[in-house]
């Protein structure tokens, strides 16, 4: 932490110089005097200022109880103002990660929101998580329905694999099971079965496809995964978050998709039951 600047650690002392009525002064981490108030000398004795079990100076003043003092509330109120700007950090982290994952969803509602096919917009969310989470590699594996299979519906770098059934064991088939998203790192063991989801010495995330249904319980519809990264460059928590947002907006979609479908099913089916019925009647004298 580096101390404050010279006028406002002048401005701190000034009050403590006066209640003491001698001169104080601060010297940096190397000796060299930073700040000083009062007239005299403000030695010979020596306190250290120290915040968060870092020396980061001391202070000089005529008694050691007067240093003492003086260095232990310099100390809590550099601690503190360390405190605040620290929440400050995170809190300016936090907002620039939620605007981006805001900015990211309304792109990615209004490209899926014309599209009525799985494979497609399964392809848009894909190159909208690949805009904002490095991969070289990625694909999305939905739930069958009737089967209750993951088949790949969309894929990028792994030519071929679009349509594919995955292993009921294997990693992407783990987080559908689960709900929860999965993070291994090039350095993690590698099993024969994780292909072609994972490579040897891949890293790799895997999100779930999240649907929140009526009754609180959420629906699990498939899974989004990033594969491939330099060695040693980790998928983070703050990937997770981006690619879930993406995967929960895709599984959404999915969902509207296949209720539309069904609803298309069953107007076509009614309307070939009246039109049966319509050619049975015809047919009675």
């Amino acid at each position: 932490m580096a101390l404050l600047d010279p006028t406002e650690l002048a401005r701190l002392l000034s009050p403590l110089g006066e209640a003491a009525g001698c001169a104080l002064a601060v010297d940096g981490g190397g000796g060299e005097e930073i700040a000083a108030v009062g007239e005299g000398q403000a030695g010979p004795a020596s306190a250290p200022i120290v915040v968060r079990a870092e020396l980061i100076g001391s202070v000089r003043a005529p008694t050691e109880a007067v240093a003492r003092g003086a260095a232990r509330l310099l100390s809590e109120v550099l601690g503190r103002r360390q405190s605040l700007e620290l929440e400050l950090e995170s809190m300016a982290v936090e907002v620039l990660e939620r605007y981006e994952e805001v900015t990211l969803l309304h792109g990615l509602g209004r490209a899926l929101g014309s599209v009525f096919d799985v494979a497609e917009v399964s392809q848009i969310a894909l190159d909208k998580a690949l805009q904002v989470v490095r991969a070289r590699r990625a694909f999305v594996a939905v739930v069958q329905e009737g089967t209750g299979r993951l088949a790949v519906t969309a894929a990028r770098g792994l030519d071929g694999l679009p349509g594919t059934l995955l292993a009921e064991h294997g990693l992407s088939a783990e987080v559908v099971a689960t709900g929860r998203r999965m993070i291994l790192h090039d350095d993690e063991p590698w099993r024969q079965g994780d292909r072609p989801e994972r490579e040897p010495g891949d890293a790799l995330l895997t999100v779930p496809l999240l649907l929140a249904v009526a009754d609180g319980e959420d629906e699990v519809v498939g899974a989004l995964t990033l594969a491939g990264r330099d060695p040693d460059d980790r998928f983070s928590a703050g990937d997770a978050s981006l690619a879930s947002a993406v995967a929960s907006q895709l599984a959404g979609t999915i969902h509207t998709i296949r209720s539309v479908q069904r609803l298309a099913q069953a107007e076509n089916l009614r309307r070939e039951v009246e039109i049966a019925a319509d050619i049975q009647r015809s047919l009675f004298p």
